[in-house]
């Protein structure tokens, strides 16, 4: 009984023992298995704050990637992605498919901002370019400007010198302007006196225009109506003393003859004076009574002397009239180139004609022709330069002669007309043609030149 209480005990022991030791090996295992529970525990936490210290951050990352955006923290995915529609279609549109992201238009974005930064820097250099150009022309203004203002001050200096001086001579042309209108005034006056006197001048002239218009016409008429057989004697022959020289005419104190009138002497048959041929010439030297004169012989030809029953005739000296006569142009009787004027108006006096003009040595006008003037006796008309106008007044004359209705000779047909010879150069028969006149008295030789 004790042994087997021993066993008992024994196994009671070894019992416990084994469960002593399976508890302890159950201990163990449980501990083990609590420890590596325990650190797995500590190794989940571990991850668990690892995996959360992540997502936290990830969520810090969304979100800083959000603001990043530009969108609110608390934006969802649809709002991002809402976003990213509408900045795809506003910046990326242009864009390939497949390269529609933010750092595509970032680099595009940057690479446009380096293209604008640079002609921006260009820019920069030109407007620095056009600065330095402003400044030049802000110098060249301000020169400018400046010599505007000097030149604006010497104009308005001018200026003021100027219309002190318009000024002045505006006075000046005021009072001159008051005078003038005074003396206007008073011309004015004078001047319808003057026209009332004009007028009645007028009306008094057109009266005598009128008459002397009617009397010219007249004279006109008549010189167009004389025949070349106007040119009648003026008388004849009555007797010749050829050893004396000496014949007498038909005229006499009755008829207004003058001592030392000449006559040229025609032959008895004479009917034109101006066409027939002059056979000599005979000088006036005594009145003997109203129709009777002696006259000695001046020149005549041997072949056809001077006999009783020719008739006389004078260029200058007219029955019971005293004819009136122009000279014009270089009067030279005896061709030694010195002027005769003097000589030829005495011999017009001695005549008894009337000198009505005649063009003087230094070519002015010595007197007037009208209608009532003969003849107007033609001298030479001179070709030298100087004496232009002396030869301008010789044409005038002549013309003024061919509206009168003057006739014009030659001066060589006006001294053959009157019988005036320059100098003796006839030969003469030692007798007569007839026996001693009614009256005796012997004549000059030659023709001698005396004052009227």
């Amino acid at each position: 009984m004790a042994a087997r209480q021993d066993q008992s005990q024994t196994i009671i022991i070894v019992v416990c023992s084994i469960l002593i030791l399976v508890l302890a090996i159950v201990a163990y295992l449980t501990w083990s298995e609590g420890k590596k529970a325990a650190a797995e525990a500590a190794e989940l936490a571990t991850q668990k704050t690892q995996a959360e210290n992540a997502a936290r951050q990830k969520v810090q990352e969304a979100e800083q990637m959000l603001q990043m955006l530009g969108m609110d923290s608390g934006a969802t995915f649809t709002e991002v992605q809402e976003r990213y529609e509408a900045d795809k279609k506003q910046f990326m549109s242009t864009f390939e498919e497949g390269t529609q992201t933010y750092r595509n238009a970032l680099d595009y974005l940057s690479t446009e901002i380096a293209k604008t930064a640079q002609q921006e820097n260009e820019a920069k250099k030109q407007v620095k370019s056009l600065e330095q150009q402003l400044v030049t022309l802000e110098a060249e203004k301000d020169a400018q400007i400046k010599e505007r203002d000097d030149a604006l001050n010497k104009a308005n200096l001018d200026l003021a010198s100027e219309r002190a001086r318009f000024k002045e001579e505006r006075d000046n042309i005021d009072r001159q302007k008051k005078q003038l209108a005074q003396t206007l005034a008073e011309k004015e006056a004078q001047f319808s006196q003057q026209v009332a006197a004009a007028r009645s001048s007028q009306s008094q002239a057109e009266d005598a225009l009128t008459k002397a218009e009617r009397s010219r016409a007249t004279l006109l008429a008549e010189r167009k109506q004389e025949t070349p057989s106007s040119e009648v004697a003026d008388g004849e022959i009555t007797y010749v003393n050829q050893g004396t020289q000496t014949a007498w005419i038909d005229l006499g104190e009755a008829d207004s003859l003058r001592r030392q009138v000449t006559f040229s002497v025609f032959d008895s048959a004479l009917s034109d004076a101006a066409k027939a041929e002059k056979k000599g010439s005979v000088e006036v030297t005594r009145l003997l009574g109203d129709h009777i004169a002696e006259a000695k012989i001046t020149s005549d030809d041997p072949r056809n002397p001077i006999l009783p029953g020719d008739r006389i005739y004078s260029q200058v000296w007219q029955r019971g009239k005293a004819l009136r006569f122009g000279l014009t142009g270089f009067i030279d009787i005896d061709g030694d180139g010195v002027s005769d004027l003097q000589r030829v108006k005495d011999l017009i006096a001695m005549n008894g004609a009337t000198l009505d003009v005649s063009l003087e040595e230094d070519g002015t006008v010595d007197g007037e022709m009208t209608v009532d003037t003969r003849y107007l006796v033609l001298g030479d008309s001179p070709d030298q330069p100087s004496k232009a106008m002396y030869r301008d007044k010789y044409q005038e004359m002549s013309r003024e002669a061919a509206t009168l209705g003057v006739e014009t000779i030659s001066l060589t047909e006006f001294l053959n007309r009157m019988g005036y010879k320059p100098a003796e150069g006839t030969v003469r028969f030692s007798g007569g043609s007839g026996s001693a006149g009614p009256a005796a008295g012997a004549a000059p030789r030659s023709f001698r030149f005396r004052t009227p």
